[in-house]
């Protein structure tokens, strides 16, 4: 069991990053924002009155609400398909991942909650719970740090390392020109994402490591009296 609880919170800190990412890749809002600031709808002849839909289908078939990606819209006037064939084969792949996260976020919340049940029947539950906010934030610290060096030096590069990495296959090496996926998702696109991933993943580990103090600090006290 301690192998369990040691393994809970090593890997809390990449599982909240995890966890942040599904959000950040279903946020909507988020999209917007970013093609407002491109100019996004230049880029893609897409009409502002289309865009709403082809977010909503982008960002919800990555987390599991489509099923299909593909659809029509009006592209300089013309109405089409809006991927090809390649954009399409490329997000099969992208979802995989996203599936990949989510099915490891399921098998690590059954990790957490049996170390937890552990720990309640050895009444360490709150000791337990300090220690994962302690690990989560040194966790977030160290992530943030080596992510942050990765994008003041080249992020392009290793931007290209990560697609080397997580596909087989080179159907990530879109056209600029003719295809609408990677006019929609530059890369400044993912830099910008990626460091509010890691913004608010620290963010949540600091409070709960914030609150795991006090709740220390407040046993300790009821242990003394």
């Amino acid at each position: 069991m301690r192998v369990l609880k040691g393994l809970s919170w090593v890997l809390f800190p990449v599982v909240v990053i995890m966890v942040m990412t599904l959000l950040m890749a279903s946020s909507k809002g988020f999209y917007t924002y970013q093609y407002e600031k491109n100019n996004i709808y230049e880029a893609t002849g897409i009409t502002r009155e289309d865009m709403p839909e082809v977010i909503d289908r982008l960002s919800g078939y990555v987390v599991g609400r489509y099923k299909t990606l593909n659809h029509e819209v009006t592209i300089h006037g013309k109405t089409e398909m809006i991927y090809g064939d390649r954009e399409i084969a490329h997000m099969k792949d992208v979802k995989l991942i996203f599936d990949g996260l989510r099915y490891a976020g399921v098998v690590y919340l059954i990790l957490l909650l049996t170390a937890a049940y552990a720990s309640a029947k050895e009444k360490k539950l709150a000791t337990y719970f300090v220690k994962l906010s302690h690990y989560g934030l040194y966790g977030s610290v160290v992530l943030v740090a080596a992510v942050g060096i990765l994008v003041a030096s080249d992020f392009s590069r290793y931007f290209v390392v990560f697609h080397e990495l997580f596909f087989s296959n080179d159907l990530w090496l879109l056209d600029p020109r003719t295809d609408v996926l990677i006019q929609m998702l530059p890369e400044s696109f993912f830099m910008e994402m990626a460091i509010v991933i890691l913004a608010l993943s620290f963010a949540l580990n600091l409070v709960m490591f914030v609150v795991s103090g006090q709740v220390k600090r407040h046993l300790v006290e009821n242990k003394r009296k």
